[in-house]
């Protein structure tokens, strides 16, 4: 009888585990597919467009200066 409460114990838990299993499998597939798509976009970024993030502020502040410039002489 004790080796049957055993048994019953392990196949249980067998099951949280396989159940566990199937989770991070369709996690690991989810984020997969996230990487590749984000892979895409940046390959379809290209090259042309800035890269990091001092570079997009220095065209932010250019740009906020032409339109300051521009409403200056609309007024």
């Amino acid at each position: 009888m004790d080796l049957k409460r055993q048994l019953q114990v392990i196949e249980q838990e067998a099951v949280i585990l396989r159940t566990k299993t199937q989770t991070l499998e369709s996690e690991n597939e989810k984020l997969v597919a996230e990487n590749k798509q984000l892979q895409l976009q940046r390959i379809r970024k290209g090259p042309s467009e800035p890269d990091n993030e001092t570079e997009l502020k220095i065209k932010i502040a250019s740009l906020e200066t032409k339109l300051t410039e521009a409403n200056s002489k609309v007024t």
